[in-house]
């Protein structure tokens, strides 16, 4: 077994375990669920799910915020993994490529925690999609110039962050682990599908059905950049997976038992 591809399910395992313990319970003698809400003090003293939660604005920014996080952490690792092979030989290169793969082991996790972070609240809407959709995109924004500079880094650009951790799920795990990964393979499909059939149907570039943000990154990243009126394309993908995400709603639910809001 691909110790990688072990250490990926073991961090999902994981969390779904350690999710138990904050699930909603039943509150004694009633039969109304109660949770904690989030942005409060976890005192241990349950409260009711009717208790006010982030609205849509504070979780918006909340969104926005951990995307430009995730794009500086990225930017980072990838003009440091760039130059530390230029400038400082291959031993650079794997401890780089080994901080890569740890942190695209530990996104299932992460992910996790957005789902029940954003419990009973349209955020999950918001979180979900925007890490979906801008994540790989300003991955690739970077990687692609890495690219033209130094071509050996095509497997970087492809594999690691060029697809992004739900391209890497959709592409290496199935079907592996198809239980504990089943809801990030279809939403990465569903955002595949609507990614291509977007670009194609704007006359950018054609893919194959079932690719990734990759295909854009190499292949259309150029003719999206020539086309200003084309800079709507990537606002309609995370509408799209917007959309996706909340079609996905009963599925989570009964995956992980996260009770929600919007269904």
């Amino acid at each position: 077994m691909n110790p990688w591809l072990f250490a990926l399910w073991l961090s999902t395992l994981l969390t779904v375990i350690g999710l138990e313990p904050l699930r909603a319970e039943t509150v004694p003698g009633g039969d109304k669920p109660i949770s904690l809400s989030p942005g409060l003090p976890m005192t241990g003293e349950p409260t009711r799910a009717s208790d006010p939660v982030l609205s849509v604005r504070e979780a918006a920014a909340n969104s926005i915020l951990t995307s430009l996080a995730v794009a500086v952490l990225t930017y980072s690792l990838s003009l440091a993994h760039a130059f530390g092979v230029l400038y400082f030989g291959p031993w650079t290169r794997r401890i780089l490529q080994f901080t890569l793969r740890t942190l695209l082991c530990v996104s299932p996790m992460v992910l996790l925690l957005v789902i029940h972070a954003a419990q009973n609240d349209i955020g999950l809407l918001i979180v979900f999609s925007m890490a979906i959709a801008v994540y790989p995109l300003t991955a690739g924004l970077l990687l692609n110039r890495i690219h033209d500079a130094a071509p050996d880094f095509h497997f970087l650009q492809a594999k690691i962050l060029g697809h992004g951790p739900i391209g890497v799920f959709f592409d290496y795990a199935w079907p592996r682990f198809l239980p504990l990964t089943l809801p990030f393979f279809f939403l990465g499909f569903i955002h595949s599908l609507l990614v291509e059939s977007m670009f194609s149907s704007l006359g950018l570039v054609s893919f194959p059905l079932g690719d990734t943000w990759g295909s854009l990154i190499h292949h259309g990243l150029d003719e999206l950049l020539d086309r200003p009126w084309a800079v709507f394309a990537p606002g309609l993908a995370i509408l799209g997976t917007a959309f996706a995400t909340y079609a996905c709603i009963p599925l989570f639910e009964k995956l992980l038992s996260v009770p929600t809001k919007l269904t």
